[in-house]
């Protein structure tokens, strides 16, 4: 009765009625996991992140192997900007092999905040290939790589990437352009396309990237060219 109450009080709008029906409940029902991840819920919900963390905490303490309780766990240290903390829990989901991708893509993410930028690079990479994340963690590895000013490792690592599949190629050729032109190195930008075009002749994707390379250049006749 006690969630069937918090339901109707959450669909009547009234929140404040919805958490303490399910307070009340977790103190008095405090073995019953789907009422307390109710409260988790409810909690996030509210932005009330480190109470729902207790309570995720407390989950965790009665179902140790719950993953998927662990990663909400990490996930709420991240929006609290613990990110020590998330990368205690984000560990421990990869090495027992439980959302690996998303992990490791959070990883980076963390250890990128706490500019610790060949970690963050490191696991960005570790994100495979048909994942949720896989792009987006490329180019993240890309841009810190080329800031760092490793541009030969970022440019080896897409080559790595892309064995075999040439439209993969393409697509992180485009974005490392992308990250080239934004970091100031528009002539290395330029010759990545060129030799990039000269192994796929007249690709539209790299056309389209070469056409912003000379737009930043101010080239309107190699712009128009390409456009064409």
């Amino acid at each position: 009765h006690v969630l069937l109450r918090a339901q109707i009080e959450q669909s009547m709008q009234l929140p404040g009625d919805a958490l303490k029906t399910l307070r009340r409940g977790v103190r008095r029902f405090g073995d019953d996991q789907d009422l307390r991840l109710s409260y988790a819920r409810l909690l996030i919900q509210n932005q009330d992140f480190e109470a729902a963390q207790g309570q995720f905490k407390i989950l965790m303490d009665q179902r140790p192997q719950d993953w998927e309780t662990l990663f909400s766990i990490a996930l709420l240290d991240l929006e609290m900007k613990d990110y020590g903390e998330a990368i205690q829990q984000l560990n421990r989901l990869v090495a027992e092999d439980q959302r690996l991708d998303e992990s490791e893509y959070y990883l980076g993410f963390s250890y990128e905040k706490l500019e610790e930028f060949t970690e963050a690079i490191n696991h960005y990479k570790n994100v495979r290939i048909g994942t949720n994340n896989f792009l987006a963690a490329q180019q993240q590895a890309t841009r810190l790589a080329i800031q760092l000013g490793q541009l030969e490792e970022a440019h080896s690592w897409i080559l790595e990437r892309s064995r075999g599949n040439p439209r993969l190629e393409i697509i992180l050729t485009t974005m490392e352009s992308g990250e080239l032109v934004q970091n100031g190195h528009i002539d290395k930008a330029k010759d990545l396309l060129d030799s990039a075009l000269n192994k796929y002749l007249n690709d539209t994707d790299l056309l389209f990237s070469r056409v912003l390379v000379y737009d930043t250049l101010k080239d309107r006749v190699g712009s128009e060219t390409d456009l064409r």
